[in-house]
């Protein structure tokens, strides 16, 4: 991206891999925070914490019901 200031200055910069990818993955902190900051938009972070620890499990959960009630918005 290249900025032409209206003092005549021009600003660039270039990045060839964006984070979050395969080149410049996110770190799981990051992940997480981003879950929460869009999650935030339709539940709280408390439901948002209760959701990421759901999908923690997922691999070994013996049922589904716990995560899609949170999906649904059901209290846990």
């Amino acid at each position: 991206v290249t900025i032409l200031l209206h003092d005549g200055r021009t600003l660039s910069q270039q990045v060839d891999a964006a984070k979050g990818g395969d080149v410049v993955p996110m770190t799981t902190d990051e992940i997480r925070a981003k879950f929460h900051e869009c999650a935030g938009q339709a539940i709280t972070p408390a439901s948002a914490d209760l959701l990421l620890d759901a999908i923690g499990r997922l691999e070994t959960a013996a049922e589904l019901q716990p995560l899609t009630g949170l999906l649904r918005g059901e209290a846990a």
